[in-house]
Protein backbone atom coordinates (compact mmCIF):
# COMPACT_ATOMS: atom_id res chain seq x y z
CA UNK A 1 0.00 0.00 0.00
CA UNK A 2 1.26 3.47 -0.82
CA UNK A 3 2.59 5.55 2.02
CA UNK A 4 0.57 8.48 0.69
CA UNK A 5 -2.68 8.99 2.61
CA UNK A 6 -5.67 7.93 0.49
CA UNK A 7 -7.63 11.10 1.27
CA UNK A 8 -7.37 14.27 3.33
CA UNK A 9 -9.74 15.43 6.05
CA UNK A 10 -8.98 19.10 5.32
CA UNK A 11 -8.65 19.33 1.53
CA UNK A 12 -11.50 21.89 1.41
CA UNK A 13 -10.89 23.53 4.80
CA UNK A 14 -8.70 26.60 4.15
CA UNK A 15 -6.95 27.08 7.48
CA UNK A 16 -5.66 23.58 8.15
CA UNK A 17 -4.93 23.03 4.46
CA UNK A 18 -2.76 26.17 4.42
CA UNK A 19 -0.92 24.99 7.54
CA UNK A 20 -0.35 21.52 6.09
CA UNK A 21 0.98 22.98 2.83
CA UNK A 22 3.93 24.46 4.74
CA UNK A 23 5.09 20.97 5.72
CA UNK A 24 5.14 21.85 9.41
CA UNK A 25 4.86 19.04 11.96
CA UNK A 26 2.28 19.04 14.79
CA UNK A 27 5.02 19.74 17.34
CA UNK A 28 6.35 22.56 15.19
CA UNK A 29 2.84 24.00 14.88
CA UNK A 30 2.39 23.95 18.66
CA UNK A 31 5.73 25.72 19.17
CA UNK A 32 4.91 28.24 16.44
CA UNK A 33 1.55 28.99 18.05
CA UNK A 34 3.19 29.45 21.45
CA UNK A 35 5.84 31.84 20.12
CA UNK A 36 3.74 33.78 17.60
CA UNK A 37 0.41 33.91 19.45
CA UNK A 38 0.73 32.97 23.13
CA UNK A 39 3.84 35.01 23.87
CA UNK A 40 2.85 38.02 21.78
CA UNK A 41 -0.57 38.28 23.41
CA UNK A 42 0.83 37.75 26.93
CA UNK A 43 3.65 40.28 26.48
CA UNK A 44 1.21 42.79 25.01
CA UNK A 45 -1.23 42.14 27.86
CA UNK A 46 1.47 42.68 30.48
CA UNK A 47 2.63 45.91 28.82
CA UNK A 48 -0.95 47.15 28.49
CA UNK A 49 -1.62 46.65 32.20
CA UNK A 50 1.71 48.28 33.10
CA UNK A 51 1.50 51.37 30.89
CA UNK A 52 -1.89 51.80 29.21
CA UNK A 53 -4.37 50.57 31.83
CA UNK A 54 -6.16 53.22 33.94
CA UNK A 55 -5.01 53.85 37.47
CA UNK A 56 -6.57 51.42 39.89
CA UNK A 57 -7.33 51.75 43.59
CA UNK A 58 -7.69 48.34 45.23
CA UNK A 59 -8.66 46.93 41.83
CA UNK A 60 -11.23 49.66 41.17
CA UNK A 61 -11.12 52.26 38.34
CA UNK A 62 -13.14 55.43 37.84
CA UNK A 63 -12.22 55.85 34.16
CA UNK A 64 -13.64 53.45 31.57
CA UNK A 65 -12.82 53.72 27.87
CA UNK A 66 -11.45 57.22 28.37
CA UNK A 67 -14.61 58.47 30.12
CA UNK A 68 -14.68 59.40 33.77
CA UNK A 69 -17.47 57.87 35.83
CA UNK A 70 -19.68 59.85 38.15
CA UNK A 71 -18.16 60.98 41.42
CA UNK A 72 -17.95 58.15 43.91
CA UNK A 73 -18.53 55.45 41.29
CA UNK A 74 -16.00 52.91 40.09
CA UNK A 75 -15.91 49.49 38.50
CA UNK A 76 -13.68 46.51 39.04
CA UNK A 77 -10.66 46.28 36.74
CA UNK A 78 -9.46 42.80 35.69
CA UNK A 79 -5.90 42.72 34.38
CA UNK A 80 -4.66 40.35 31.69
CA UNK A 81 -2.89 37.93 34.03
CA UNK A 82 -5.75 38.02 36.55
CA UNK A 83 -8.04 37.03 33.67
CA UNK A 84 -6.89 33.39 33.91
CA UNK A 85 -9.28 32.04 31.29
CA UNK A 86 -7.19 34.01 28.80
CA UNK A 87 -3.68 34.23 30.22
CA UNK A 88 -3.31 30.69 31.56
CA UNK A 89 -5.15 29.06 28.67
CA UNK A 90 -3.32 30.84 25.87
CA UNK A 91 0.06 30.03 27.44
CA UNK A 92 -0.42 26.47 28.67
CA UNK A 93 -3.45 24.92 26.95
CA UNK A 94 -4.09 26.18 23.43
CA UNK A 95 -0.66 25.33 21.98
CA UNK A 96 -1.53 21.72 22.85
CA UNK A 97 -5.07 22.05 21.45
CA UNK A 98 -3.66 23.27 18.14
CA UNK A 99 -0.84 20.71 17.93
CA UNK A 100 -2.93 17.71 19.03
CA UNK A 101 -5.81 18.71 16.76
CA UNK A 102 -3.50 18.95 13.75
CA UNK A 103 -1.93 15.56 14.51
CA UNK A 104 -5.38 14.03 15.00
CA UNK A 105 -6.52 15.16 11.56
CA UNK A 106 -3.34 13.84 9.96
CA UNK A 107 -3.73 10.44 11.61
CA UNK A 108 -7.32 9.78 10.52
CA UNK A 109 -6.49 8.86 6.87
CA UNK A 110 -3.55 6.76 8.07
CA UNK A 111 -5.88 4.90 10.42
CA UNK A 112 -8.22 3.84 7.61
CA UNK A 113 -5.23 2.97 5.44
CA UNK A 114 -3.93 0.75 8.25
CA UNK A 115 -7.32 -0.92 8.71
CA UNK A 116 -7.52 -1.87 5.03
CA UNK A 117 -3.94 -3.11 5.03
CA UNK A 118 -4.06 -5.15 8.24
CA UNK A 119 -7.71 -6.12 8.73
CA UNK A 120 -8.94 -6.99 5.22
CA UNK A 121 -7.68 -8.74 2.14
CA UNK A 122 -9.32 -6.16 -0.10
CA UNK A 123 -7.11 -4.71 -2.82
CA UNK A 124 -6.32 -1.03 -2.35
CA UNK A 125 -7.58 -0.27 -5.86
CA UNK A 126 -10.79 -2.28 -5.52
CA UNK A 127 -13.89 -0.30 -6.56
CA UNK A 128 -15.52 -0.69 -3.13
CA UNK A 129 -12.41 0.67 -1.40
CA UNK A 130 -12.20 3.68 -3.70
CA UNK A 131 -15.92 4.30 -3.20
CA UNK A 132 -15.47 4.19 0.57
CA UNK A 133 -12.58 6.66 0.43
CA UNK A 134 -14.68 8.98 -1.74
CA UNK A 135 -17.49 8.73 0.80
CA UNK A 136 -15.12 9.66 3.64
CA UNK A 137 -13.64 12.53 1.64
CA UNK A 138 -17.09 13.87 0.84
CA UNK A 139 -18.12 14.01 4.51
CA UNK A 140 -14.83 15.20 5.93
CA UNK A 141 -14.74 17.98 3.33
CA UNK A 142 -18.35 19.05 3.09
CA UNK A 143 -18.78 22.68 2.01
CA UNK A 144 -22.18 22.95 3.67
CA UNK A 145 -20.74 21.93 7.03
CA UNK A 146 -17.83 24.35 6.56
CA UNK A 147 -20.26 27.24 5.98
CA UNK A 148 -22.30 26.18 9.03
CA UNK A 149 -19.16 26.09 11.20
CA UNK A 150 -18.13 29.56 10.04
CA UNK A 151 -21.63 30.91 10.68
CA UNK A 152 -21.79 29.33 14.15
CA UNK A 153 -18.32 30.66 15.00
CA UNK A 154 -19.23 34.21 14.02
CA UNK A 155 -22.60 34.05 15.80
CA UNK A 156 -21.12 32.80 19.09
CA UNK A 157 -18.38 35.43 19.03
CA UNK A 158 -20.83 38.20 18.19
CA UNK A 159 -22.99 37.26 21.19
CA UNK A 160 -19.91 36.92 23.44
CA UNK A 161 -18.48 40.35 22.61
CA UNK A 162 -21.90 41.98 22.83
CA UNK A 163 -22.27 40.52 26.33
CA UNK A 164 -18.87 41.65 27.62
CA UNK A 165 -19.34 45.14 26.17
CA UNK A 166 -22.67 45.42 27.99
CA UNK A 167 -21.09 44.36 31.30
CA UNK A 168 -21.44 47.11 33.93
CA UNK A 169 -19.67 45.68 36.96
CA UNK A 170 -16.13 45.37 35.62
CA UNK A 171 -13.81 46.34 32.80
CA UNK A 172 -10.38 45.12 31.82
CA UNK A 173 -7.57 44.82 29.34
CA UNK A 174 -10.00 43.80 26.57
CA UNK A 175 -12.95 46.18 27.04
CA UNK A 176 -11.39 49.41 28.32
CA UNK A 177 -11.09 50.96 24.84
CA UNK A 178 -13.10 52.68 22.13
CA UNK A 179 -13.44 50.12 19.31
CA UNK A 180 -17.02 48.87 18.69
CA UNK A 181 -18.27 51.39 21.23
CA UNK A 182 -21.63 51.45 19.40
CA UNK A 183 -22.26 47.93 20.75
CA UNK A 184 -21.50 48.94 24.31
CA UNK A 185 -23.15 50.83 27.11
CA UNK A 186 -21.47 54.00 28.34
CA UNK A 187 -17.92 54.46 27.10
CA UNK A 188 -16.96 50.82 26.82
CA UNK A 189 -15.31 49.42 23.72
CA UNK A 190 -12.60 47.02 22.69
CA UNK A 191 -8.96 47.92 23.08
CA UNK A 192 -6.44 47.20 20.30
CA UNK A 193 -5.24 44.16 22.24
CA UNK A 194 -8.88 43.21 22.70
CA UNK A 195 -9.34 43.14 18.92
CA UNK A 196 -6.22 40.96 18.60
CA UNK A 197 -7.60 38.61 21.25
CA UNK A 198 -10.96 38.56 19.46
CA UNK A 199 -9.29 37.41 16.24
CA UNK A 200 -7.45 34.67 18.14
CA UNK A 201 -10.67 33.55 19.80
CA UNK A 202 -12.57 33.42 16.51
CA UNK A 203 -9.86 31.27 14.92
CA UNK A 204 -9.65 28.94 17.92
CA UNK A 205 -13.41 28.38 18.11
CA UNK A 206 -13.45 27.70 14.36
CA UNK A 207 -10.57 25.24 14.86
CA UNK A 208 -12.32 23.38 17.69
CA UNK A 209 -15.66 23.13 15.86
CA UNK A 210 -13.85 21.65 12.87
CA UNK A 211 -12.19 19.07 15.14
CA UNK A 212 -15.53 18.10 16.66
CA UNK A 213 -17.07 17.59 13.23
CA UNK A 214 -14.16 15.44 12.11
CA UNK A 215 -14.42 13.42 15.31
CA UNK A 216 -18.06 12.70 14.50
CA UNK A 217 -17.27 11.70 10.91
CA UNK A 218 -14.46 9.41 12.13
CA UNK A 219 -16.92 7.56 14.38
CA UNK A 220 -19.41 7.31 11.52
CA UNK A 221 -16.71 6.11 9.12
CA UNK A 222 -15.53 3.39 11.51
CA UNK A 223 -19.09 2.11 11.91
CA UNK A 224 -19.40 2.01 8.12
CA UNK A 225 -16.11 0.12 7.80
CA UNK A 226 -16.84 -2.52 10.42
CA UNK A 227 -20.61 -2.92 10.15
CA UNK A 228 -22.08 -1.59 6.91
CA UNK A 229 -19.80 -2.06 3.91
CA UNK A 230 -19.30 -5.82 4.07
CA UNK A 231 -15.51 -5.73 3.90
CA UNK A 232 -13.89 -9.13 4.67
CA UNK A 233 -12.47 -8.16 8.06
CA UNK A 234 -10.01 -10.51 9.75
CA UNK A 235 -9.11 -9.88 13.39
CA UNK A 236 -6.49 -11.54 15.58
CA UNK A 237 -8.05 -12.22 19.00
CA UNK A 238 -4.61 -12.87 20.57
CA UNK A 239 -2.81 -9.99 18.83
CA UNK A 240 0.21 -8.72 20.84
CA UNK A 241 -1.35 -5.29 21.32
CA UNK A 242 -4.01 -6.86 23.56
CA UNK A 243 -6.83 -5.23 21.57
CA UNK A 244 -7.27 -7.58 18.65
CA UNK A 245 -4.87 -5.58 16.48
CA UNK A 246 -7.06 -2.47 16.76
CA UNK A 247 -5.02 -0.50 19.27
CA UNK A 248 -4.42 2.14 16.61
CA UNK A 249 -8.08 3.14 16.80
CA UNK A 250 -7.67 3.82 20.51
CA UNK A 251 -4.45 5.72 19.89
CA UNK A 252 -6.11 8.05 17.37
CA UNK A 253 -9.19 8.53 19.54
CA UNK A 254 -6.95 9.33 22.50
CA UNK A 255 -5.47 12.27 20.54
CA UNK A 256 -8.92 13.87 20.41
CA UNK A 257 -9.53 12.87 24.02
CA UNK A 258 -6.38 14.72 25.12
CA UNK A 259 -7.47 17.73 23.07
CA UNK A 260 -10.86 17.66 24.78
CA UNK A 261 -9.12 17.37 28.14
CA UNK A 262 -7.24 20.61 27.46
CA UNK A 263 -10.52 22.22 26.40
CA UNK A 264 -12.18 20.90 29.57
CA UNK A 265 -9.49 22.56 31.68
CA UNK A 266 -10.11 25.75 29.70
CA UNK A 267 -13.85 25.58 30.37
CA UNK A 268 -13.05 25.06 34.06
CA UNK A 269 -10.77 28.13 34.10
CA UNK A 270 -13.44 30.11 32.27
CA UNK A 271 -16.11 29.32 34.84
CA UNK A 272 -13.78 29.95 37.81
CA UNK A 273 -12.67 33.23 36.19
CA UNK A 274 -16.22 34.42 35.64
CA UNK A 275 -17.58 33.45 39.07
CA UNK A 276 -14.63 33.87 41.44
CA UNK A 277 -12.35 36.50 39.88
CA UNK A 278 -14.87 38.68 38.07
CA UNK A 279 -17.64 38.06 40.59
CA UNK A 280 -20.18 37.65 37.81
CA UNK A 281 -22.73 35.04 36.78
CA UNK A 282 -22.10 31.85 34.82
CA UNK A 283 -24.71 33.00 32.32
CA UNK A 284 -23.07 36.39 31.73
CA UNK A 285 -20.92 34.75 29.05
CA UNK A 286 -22.59 32.56 26.42
CA UNK A 287 -19.38 30.56 26.13
CA UNK A 288 -19.76 29.10 29.63
CA UNK A 289 -23.06 27.17 29.29
CA UNK A 290 -22.42 26.44 25.61
CA UNK A 291 -18.96 24.94 26.18
CA UNK A 292 -19.86 23.21 29.44
CA UNK A 293 -22.89 21.48 27.93
CA UNK A 294 -21.01 20.59 24.76
CA UNK A 295 -18.09 19.18 26.73
CA UNK A 296 -20.20 16.97 28.98
CA UNK A 297 -22.15 15.57 26.02
CA UNK A 298 -19.55 15.36 23.26
CA UNK A 299 -16.49 14.16 25.17
CA UNK A 300 -18.02 10.73 26.05
CA UNK A 301 -19.66 10.37 22.62
CA UNK A 302 -16.48 11.09 20.67
CA UNK A 303 -14.58 8.61 22.84
CA UNK A 304 -16.95 5.64 22.91
CA UNK A 305 -18.62 5.82 19.47
CA UNK A 306 -15.40 5.31 17.44
CA UNK A 307 -14.24 2.55 19.79
CA UNK A 308 -17.66 0.89 19.80
CA UNK A 309 -17.64 0.54 16.01
CA UNK A 310 -15.44 -2.57 16.16
CA UNK A 311 -17.23 -4.20 19.11
CA UNK A 312 -19.46 -6.52 17.07
CA UNK A 313 -16.57 -7.71 14.87
CA UNK A 314 -14.34 -8.30 17.89
CA UNK A 315 -17.14 -10.22 19.64
CA UNK A 316 -17.67 -12.44 16.58
CA UNK A 317 -13.92 -13.03 16.22
CA UNK A 318 -13.72 -14.04 19.87
CA UNK A 319 -16.62 -16.48 19.59
CA UNK A 320 -15.18 -17.98 16.40
CA UNK A 321 -11.78 -18.40 18.04
CA UNK A 322 -13.21 -20.09 21.15
CA UNK A 323 -15.69 -22.32 19.31
CA UNK A 324 -13.22 -25.20 18.63
CA UNK A 325 -12.12 -25.15 22.27
CA UNK A 326 -15.74 -25.22 23.45
CA UNK A 327 -16.56 -28.06 21.08
CA UNK A 328 -13.58 -30.05 22.35
CA UNK A 329 -14.72 -29.47 25.95
CA UNK A 330 -18.19 -30.76 25.07
CA UNK A 331 -16.72 -33.83 23.40
CA UNK A 332 -14.53 -34.61 26.43
CA UNK A 333 -17.50 -34.16 28.75
CA UNK A 334 -19.58 -36.64 26.74
CA UNK A 335 -16.72 -39.12 26.87
CA UNK A 336 -16.47 -38.70 30.65
CA UNK A 337 -20.11 -39.59 31.08
CA UNK A 338 -19.41 -43.01 29.57
CA UNK A 339 -16.20 -43.76 31.54
CA UNK A 340 -15.54 -45.39 34.86
CA UNK A 341 -13.36 -43.59 37.42
CA UNK A 342 -10.27 -45.65 36.67
CA UNK A 343 -6.86 -44.39 35.56
CA UNK A 344 -8.13 -43.73 32.07
CA UNK A 345 -11.13 -41.86 33.44
CA UNK A 346 -8.97 -39.77 35.77
CA UNK A 347 -6.74 -38.82 32.86
CA UNK A 348 -9.79 -37.69 30.90
CA UNK A 349 -11.00 -35.63 33.90
CA UNK A 350 -7.63 -33.87 34.09
CA UNK A 351 -7.69 -33.19 30.36
CA UNK A 352 -11.20 -31.80 30.59
CA UNK A 353 -10.28 -29.62 33.59
CA UNK A 354 -7.17 -28.24 31.93
CA UNK A 355 -9.00 -27.48 28.70
CA UNK A 356 -11.82 -25.77 30.61
CA UNK A 357 -9.27 -23.64 32.45
CA UNK A 358 -7.67 -22.67 29.15
CA UNK A 359 -11.07 -21.75 27.70
CA UNK A 360 -11.96 -19.60 30.71
CA UNK A 361 -8.56 -17.89 30.64
CA UNK A 362 -8.92 -17.14 26.93
CA UNK A 363 -12.44 -15.83 27.48
CA UNK A 364 -11.05 -13.32 29.96
CA UNK A 365 -7.95 -12.55 27.92
CA UNK A 366 -9.47 -11.91 24.49
CA UNK A 367 -10.87 -8.34 24.31
CA UNK A 368 -14.11 -7.30 22.63
CA UNK A 369 -13.38 -3.56 22.77
CA UNK A 370 -10.35 -1.81 21.19
CA UNK A 371 -9.31 -0.28 24.52
CA UNK A 372 -8.18 -1.57 27.88
CA UNK A 373 -8.86 -0.66 31.51
CA UNK A 374 -6.01 1.85 31.58
CA UNK A 375 -7.47 3.65 28.57
CA UNK A 376 -10.83 3.79 30.33
CA UNK A 377 -9.19 5.16 33.48
CA UNK A 378 -7.47 7.84 31.41
CA UNK A 379 -10.76 8.80 29.77
CA UNK A 380 -12.62 9.05 33.08
CA UNK A 381 -9.81 11.21 34.45
CA UNK A 382 -9.97 13.57 31.49
CA UNK A 383 -13.71 13.98 31.96
CA UNK A 384 -13.87 14.30 35.75
CA UNK A 385 -10.78 16.41 36.50
CA UNK A 386 -11.80 19.50 34.48
CA UNK A 387 -15.34 19.43 35.88
CA UNK A 388 -14.37 19.41 39.58
CA UNK A 389 -13.34 23.11 39.75
CA UNK A 390 -16.57 24.02 37.97
CA UNK A 391 -18.64 22.15 40.53
CA UNK A 392 -16.71 23.74 43.41
CA UNK A 393 -17.13 27.21 41.91
CA UNK A 394 -20.88 26.75 41.46
CA UNK A 395 -21.22 25.43 45.01
CA UNK A 396 -19.20 28.37 46.33
CA UNK A 397 -21.41 30.80 44.46
CA UNK A 398 -24.56 29.07 45.69
CA UNK A 399 -23.67 28.78 49.38
CA UNK A 400 -21.45 31.81 49.90
CA UNK A 401 -22.85 34.26 47.37
CA UNK A 402 -19.61 34.89 45.48
CA UNK A 403 -21.42 36.58 42.63
CA UNK A 404 -21.90 40.30 42.92
CA UNK A 405 -25.09 40.29 40.95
Amino acid sequence: MSETAPFSVYSKEPLMRAIASTGITPVGLGICFFVCVSLTLSIWGGLFDAFAAPETHAGCVSTVGGCRLAEGHCVKYVSYFANISWSASILFLFPFVVALGFKYCREIPRLFQYLFKEMTLTDDDAPEVRAFYRWLDRWFNNYGVLVAIIALTLALNAIYFYQILQEQKFTGWMTNGGILRAWATGCRGLTAIGVYAAIIQIVLIYWVLNLLWRGGVLAWGLHEFFNKRGFPITLEPLHPDGRGGLSRIGDVVMLLNLTLFALGVYVSLKVVDKIVIQGSSLWADIGNPFMLTGYVILAPLLFFFPLGAAHRCMQEAKESFLRPVSQRCEMLFRELSRMDLDDKGNTAVRAFTELTNVKNALRKEIPVWPFDFRSLQAFVGTIVVPILPIILSLLTQHFFGTSTE
